[in-house]
């Protein structure tokens, strides 16, 4: 009898540690702008930077991130930068728009910091309710000197979106200055897992070392 209550909470404890697991990954490909569907290519403006798909109970999704820069004006250039990332999915053939976000930063006198930060880019199910959380951070600052750069984090679940806004943690050598950030008011009523994820990510991306290039 004592063996047979091991066992069983051996298998609920492995049972409880798989469905955690599969609860955080959330498998995805990418692609590149040669790859992309056609279907989706017609919706993307500018540079692609960064493109992912992945399958959930919204069936079909793609995600798209792309760049346009420098307009011009008379001759002269506002040195902008328009940042969008765009969720889609595809049902018969069509593509649906499920969230856009769009940032825009120019910077006439001064450097332009506004990017993706591709590497921070990403699919997960978090809370294990079948719908996939597209994560991602990016820069978006004008900057002249060191001062840390403005920074967010978006995390999208099913056309909602969880910010995180603030500045990144700058290293100089041996010496850093904190991050800065404030939580939107969306983390209140979102699974626990979501805050602790976004914190996570924004802990290890919105890091810019001073003597390194940027992040990507």
């Amino acid at each position: 009898m004592y063996r047979q209550t091991i066992i069983v909470i051996v298998a609920m404890l492995l049972a409880l540690l798989t469905s955690s697991s599969m609860a955080q990954k959330l498998h995805f490909k990418s692609f590149s702008a040669a790859t992309m569907p056609a279907v989706i290519k017609t919706q993307v403006k500018g540079q692609l930077n960064a493109g992912l798909r992945w399958s959930d109970r919204l069936g079909e999704n793609y995600a798209v991130f792309s760049t346009v820069s420098a307009k011009r004006h008379d001759g002269f250039t506002d040195n902008s930068v328009f940042l969008q990332a765009k969720h889609f999915t595809v049902v018969e053939g069509k593509a649906k728009l499920v969230r856009f976000i769009r940032e825009l930063k120019a910077c006439p006198d001064f450097d332009n910091v506004t990017r993706f930060v591709n590497s921070s880019i990403g699919v997960t199910d978090l809370d294990n309710d079948g719908y996939g959380e597209l994560s991602f951070v990016y820069f978006t600052d004008c900057v002249s000197d060191v001062s840390p750069y403005a920074a967010k984090l978006m995390l999208l679940e099913n056309g909602k979106k969880f910010p995180i806004r603030g500045f990144v943690k700058y290293v100089f050598g041996a010496d850093t200055a904190p991050s800065e950030y404030k939580l939107g008011r969306e983390f209140n009523n979102a699974p626990a897992a979501f805050k602790a994820f976004a914190l996570k990510l924004w802990a290890r991306r919105a890091v810019v070392d001073v003597n390194a290039a940027l992040p990507r």
